[in-house]
């Protein structure tokens, strides 16, 4: 919610939006380096403004799923499906396991990027079939290829990875005429105008990213971990109504979490498939369709198969992909969202043929309703991502004496995990941004940070849980966290130290002490605590 209101707050005064010490202070971070939703800033970042970041981020979060529904049957009808199947499908895509897994844990990102992948395959296929104003249409897909990359630049790239596949595979299956079909369907001033756009208004956060990967050689985000559990493809997590109490028992031996299980597929699309090889066997398109979605299933995989939770030694694609630039910090298992969007138009398209063919034939009919409708029943949400609790924020940092005694300067925030931190970042947004923090959101599990390859992002003892957790351990030495903390202080250089009640674990003794030994006794209001540093030569 921090980054629905930043882009509009650091316009206002005279600020990079890009850019900034707000957080990760006293170093300059570089926003497109963490989940900086620009796209959504520049769009919904006013009704922060207007009301608040809850109510903005819920406009985005029903604004990507209306949105996904809307260009899903957009596409579906630009493919040949008739009204009613394009419906059943934009139902379908909008209750994407991948968004509504990712949901569950308020990746707006991801969902939004749904809609837009989707609003340029509808574009895409649309004007494939009439070629009609080219410069305009390809204007419009540069736009939102731009749009993409300042929502997810991880699922632009996964994005551009999955186009590469589809074309090769479409040439190979249309060798005998393909420069019939690339004249015919390829338009060279779309093509181009679609490019230059992409590449002119994306440049400037290319470049932020690229500095912000200075120095940076390992993965954000571990291996082997969000991936795709093979048994997931068939079994639903408790993001799906179809669950049970037995699956939800095996779903939770899958490594991850649940936002990042978003493999299912389910029975009835899985037979549905099957038909679809079996009754149009012939046509190019479905095998097209099909390879597209296979390799996306295959490559969330990860770089070995998981299965039950269990990881074996047999080594997937993702091993080569993952060494590609930029796909190097990508998570495996999003790339399923592909595979959707492929398997659902081969269903929608290929039932389509298959009741232009029946002639009328009622079981045909019949059996083509009764599989949309199993296929649907078995991705219907049960995630309650639309009433979850946060924390009242809109006063926390408005309070009289607080606000007074931190005076705009540069604070610490204790916190047992990037989660917690997480709704703090909320709570400054509403408070308008009044102080810089030393934290950093995002990055909780990283190699990058673990091993301290970049010692400026990584110092902040407080933010991650693994750091937090060892002063409560009886093994944490009182002498040895007053002497961190003192190191900490000189480094990151903290004006005050702020605890908050409701926002994270009881603070540990051990560091409790330490605080008290370096600070002095805090300043205490409604069960928080605020430490002001002192000068290190005090």
């Amino acid at each position: 919610m921090w980054y629905l209101g930043w882009f509009w707050h650091a316009l206002v005064n005279g600020q990079n939006p890009l850019t900034t010490t707000a957080v990760n202070y006293p170093y300059d971070f570089k926003l497109m380096l963490n989940t900086s939703i620009v796209t959504e800033a520049v769009v919904f970042g006013p009704l922060v403004y207007l009301a608040n970041t809850v109510f903005a981020f819920n406009v985005v979060v029903l604004a990507s799923l209306v949105l996904s529904g809307l260009f899903g049957y957009s596409l579906l009808r630009a493919v040949g499906a008739r009204k009613w199947l394009a419906v059943l499908g934009g139902l379908l895509l909008e209750m994407s396991p991948f968004t509504v897994n990712q949901l569950v844990d308020g990746h707006i990102n991801f969902s939004m990027s749904s809609a837009i992948i989707l609003a340029i395959l509808s574009v895409t296929a649309r004007f494939l079939q009439r070629q009609r104003r080219p410069v305009a249409t390809g204007g419009l897909i540069g736009a939102l290829c731009v749009a993409q990359f300042y929502t997810s630049l991880e699922m632009f790239a996964t994005f551009t990875l999955m186009a590469v596949i589809a074309v090769v595979f479409y040439t190979l299956f249309s060798a005998k005429t393909l420069m019939h079909r690339t004249l015919t369907r390829i338009h060279f001033q779309a093509a181009v105008t679609a490019l230059t756009v992409t590449l002119a208004l994306t440049l400037p956060g290319a470049w932020l990213f690229l500095a912000g990967l200075h120095g940076h050689s390992t993965p954000f985000m571990p291996r082997n971990i969000w991936v795709t559990d093979v048994v997931n493809l068939l079994l639903p997590t408790t993001a799906q109504w179809l669950h049970t109490g037995l699956s939800a028992r095996a779903v939770h031996r899958f490594t991850g979490d649940l936002s990042e299980m978003g493999g299912y597929l389910g029975i009835p699309l899985v037979v549905g498939i099957v038909w679809i090889l079996f009754a149009c066997h012939r046509q190019k398109w479905v095998w097209v369709l099909f390879i597209v979605g296979s390799a996306a299933t295959v490559l969330s995989f990860g770089p070995h198969l998981h299965i039950f939770g269990h990881i074996t030694k047999i080594r997937m694609p993702w091993v080569v992909v993952e060494r590609l630039p930029l796909l190097q910090d990508a998570t495996a298992g999003r790339i399923m969202f592909y595979a959707d969007v492929s398997f659902v138009t081969l269903l929608v398209v290929g039932l389509e043929r298959i009741m232009r063919t029946s002639r009328g034939r009622v079981p045909k009919g019949v059996a083509t309703y009764l599989l949309l409708i199993a296929a649907a029943c078995a991705w219907i949400p049960t995630a309650k991502f639309w009433h979850q609790h946060v924390l009242p924020s809109s006063n926390l940092f408005r309070q009289t004496d607080f606000q007074t005694v931190i005076d705009h300067q540069p604070v610490t925030v204790l916190v047992n995990g990037y989660w917690s931190f997480g709704y703090v970042m909320q709570a400054l947004a509403d408070s308008g941004y009044s102080f810089p923090v030393t934290n950093v959101y995002g990055f909780p599990y990283t190699s990058w940070m673990a091993n301290g390859r970049l010692e400026q992002e990584f110092s902040n003892d407080f933010l991650f849980e693994s750091d937090f957790s060892r002063y409560a351990s009886n093994t944490y030495d009182d002498s040895l966290a007053v002497s961190n903390l003192r190191k900490y202080i000189a480094q990151r250089h903290p004006a005050h130290i702020l605890w908050l009640q409701g926002y994270s674990t009881p603070l540990p003794p051990t560091l409790a002490y330490a605080l008290t030994q370096v600070c002095g006794r805090p300043m205490t209001m409604d069960g928080s605590y605020l430490w002001q540093v002192p000068s290190l030569s005090s």
